[in-house]
């Protein structure tokens, strides 16, 4: 018996959005550009540990405060 749910390796655009906290229309825009994903005829193949790999090794922003 499993007993942690088992994520599919690859996900969804809207389910990437989601994951990003960005709107689906910018997700789309951002495809292939700055987030790492992979056209194949009409569809996009994302790769859930590229996508996870490539958020959590992404250099972190720090505000100017002035």
């Amino acid at each position: 018996m499993v007993t942690g749910e088992m994520k599919a390796p690859t996900m969804s655009v809207e389910e990437l959005a989601s994951f990003l906290n960005l709107s689906l229309s910018h997700t789309y825009q951002q495809l292939g550009y700055s987030i790492p994903a992979h056209r194949v005829g009409r569809r996009w193949i994302i790769s859930r540990q590229q996508i996870e790999n490539w958020f959590n090794n992404a250099p972190i922003r720090e505000e100017n405060s002035k």
